[in-house]
């Protein structure tokens, strides 16, 4: 949806920068999507007969499984950029903050969201290729907690500040008449 959002707010093509973003983008926020669904087809406990030296006999499952997870989490980075420019490209005027305020805080979900989902992938990678995390452990789990609530709580808030602000996308099935040749009974 937000593909074809970019696609009509900027049909006009005053900004064919970001309708090319939006192209480029659609095709890798797909893939990376779909690849999420390996967290289902492998399971962290699969064991390998022939594992390389110096990793455990489950990488191959834990790899599997992690990748899925990594992909999903770059898409959701391409979103939050995406929502943001759309934002600021379009205007758009959260209640109570004004225009400034959207904008400002626009960008600093973005600035918040990006590291802390490099900083999972980066302790998640660390742990797969056997180093020691008991450090990131703590901070790990801050970092989680806070992530889950900027990627699958806020987007649900700010759709429904969206909802009321924005304007609302209409879609329309229609069709050239039939000619029957067989006019039926």
């Amino acid at each position: 949806m937000d593909h074809l959002q970019f696609r009509l707010s900027f049909a006009d093509n005053q900004r064919p920068g970001i309708v090319l973003l939006a192209k480029i983008t659609l095709p890798i926020k797909i893939l990376l999507i779909a690849w999420f669904r390996m967290i289902f087809v492998y399971q962290v406990n699969m064991k390998q007969p022939d594992y390389p030296e110096g990793y455990g006999p489950y990488i191959e499952g834990a790899l599997g499984h992690t990748m899925g997870f990594f992909g999903l989490q770059l898409a959701l980075i391409l979103v939050a950029l995406e929502n943001v420019l759309f934002i600021n490209l379009t205007g758009v005027e959260y209640p109570f903050v004004g225009l400034q305020g959207t904008r400002i805080l626009s960008w600093l979900y973005f600035a918040v969201v990006a590291p802390l989902t490099v900083f999972k992938i980066y302790v998640a990678y660390t742990a797969l290729i056997g180093h020691k995390i008991d450090h990131f452990m703590v901070v790990g789990r801050v970092v989680d907690f806070l992530w889950m609530i900027l990627v699958a709580f806020m987007p649900i808030l700010f759709s429904q500040v969206g909802r009321k602000t924005e304007s609302h996308v209409k879609i329309t099935f229609e069709r050239d008449s039939i000619a029957w040749k067989d006019k039926g009974p």
